[in-house]
């Protein structure tokens, strides 16, 4: 079995996963924090998201947004963050000459930001900006529509952005008392991958993470477990060109035994050109540009999904074929053949990926963060090609239960739609 990475620890405890790929022409770095939207209040609900804006406004050493990103420019690097609803991540990505100025870049502004007033108050600007924003994007909203329904009634349910009321009230004191709470060794993770020596950044992780203190322990998100007696329909009726729908099922959490057949189910469903969806959907009848499968992780909960946009007129044919074929898996299992097809689809999508050293700092950091635990790259090909046509027909009558259906949809249509709730059988 190849093993290509390794974990230690900090003298503070602070985790660090290395990744060395010395083909590579980059390192990536990457700090997570082992808490996100699901760790907050509802008046300081998208404090997480907000933080991650406000961690490249500047710190005591690089003031200004533009001292930040002169410096990662003048080492040809590029940064980023994303925020989900258990963690946050903070990236540079530079040549591998630079680790040991970009390691220094991205640990001052996840540990000394500034948090002035001046720039709160713009960046509260900003994100109230980008909640606008989401609203003229259905397909990206639609996401958010659909995960309110599957998680109602828990925190998992809130958007990761926050609404403009929760944003509007959020203090520089909130983020020092959050920071506090949760940007610590005991929550904090590094992950490097690219080319560089692992000794070299054992040591510079350690100069510039190693003095971290606190007196907190790690913090445990809450657990949610989710009963649904009869399928969920949620209509945002809005004048669209399309019909932007997410249509999916209460699904497993991270490190379920099931892990590999769900992912060999979504590629057959909704992967590539090939999958079902994508032919009866697009190219036998062309009532979408787009259809695709996605799955949704959590440490205790999760769901499958299929999500697309249609021709408004068509949008209750587009249900029925997704419900209808998704249950002939229930009855019928796939022909080893079209199996293998997609067994090898998603050992090569997992691969190709990969190769990239941001892809692969985030893969093995959140794996680390999120389950304390890292399959190589061999585990999990080994883990789908013992998928079986069997496991997929029992996954599928496991998953496509009707009572734990759920379906957001956002276009010009009625709440009570007749049309979409007889194809939900509602």
């Amino acid at each position: 079995m190849n093993i290509d990475f390794q974990k230690t620890s900090l003298s503070n405890g602070l985790r660090l996963v290395t990744c060395p790929m010395p083909e590579s022409q980059s390192v990536s770095i990457m700090i997570f924090c082992g808490a996100g939207s699901r760790f907050e209040d509802k008046r300081t609900n998208g404090i997480s998201h907000f933080l991650e804006h406000m961690l490249f406004k500047g710190t005591i050493k690089r003031p200004t947004l533009l001292d930040l990103s002169t410096s990662i420019d003048g080492i040809g690097g590029e940064f980023n963050a994303f925020t989900a609803k258990d963690h946050t991540a903070y990236y540079i990505k530079c040549l591998p000459n630079h680790i040991d100025t970009a390691l220094d870049i991205l640990t001052d502004m996840v540990l000394h930001s500034r948090f002035s007033e001046k720039d709160i108050a713009t960046e509260r600007g900003v994100i109230l900006q980008e909640i606008a924003m989401y609203e003229d994007l259905p397909q990206r909203r639609v996401v958010d529509k659909f995960e309110s329904l599957i998680y109602s009634g828990s925190k998992l349910a809130w958007d990761i952005i926050g609404t403009p009321q929760s944003v509007a009230k959020i203090t520089r004191h909130d983020f020092v008392e959050y920071t506090a709470a949760y940007y610590h060794p005991h929550s904090l993770l590094l992950s490097i991958a690219g080319n560089f020596s692992p000794s070299k950044a054992h040591t510079l992780a350690q100069k510039f993470l190693g003095s971290l203190r606190t007196n907190f322990q790690k913090p445990l998100p809450p657990h949610d477990f989710f009963v649904q007696n009869k399928p969920q329909l949620t209509i945002i009726n809005k004048k669209t060109e399309q019909t932007h729908l997410i249509l999916g099922w209460h699904g497993y959490p991270l490190g379920h035994p099931n892990r590999f057949a769900e992912e060999v189910l979504a590629a057959l469903l909704a992967g590539p050109m090939s999958s079902r969806l994508f032919q009866e959907i697009r190219e036998k009848r062309g009532l979408a540009y787009y259809v695709k499968s996605h799955i949704d992780r959590l440490q205790d909960t999760g769901y499958f999904a299929i999500h697309t946009g249609v021709k408004i007129k068509s949008s209750k044919e587009a249900i029925k074929i997704i419900i209808n074929e998704s249950l002939k898996l229930a009855k019928n299992p796939p022909e080893p053949k079209e199996l293998q097809v997609f067994k090898e689809w998603v050992k090569g999508i997992l691969t190709l990926g990969l190769e990239d050293s941001i892809e692969k700092a985030r893969h093995y950091g959140e794996h680390e963060l999120l389950e304390e635990k890292i399959e190589t790259v061999d585990e999990i090909k080994k883990g789908i090609d013992k998928v079986t046509p069997d496991d997929i027909k029992t996954l599928a009558r496991e998953l496509f239960v009707n009572q734990n259906l759920n379906l957001a949809l956002i276009g010009p249509h009625e709440p009570n739609d007749q049309n979409i709730t007889k194809a939900l059988n509602i």
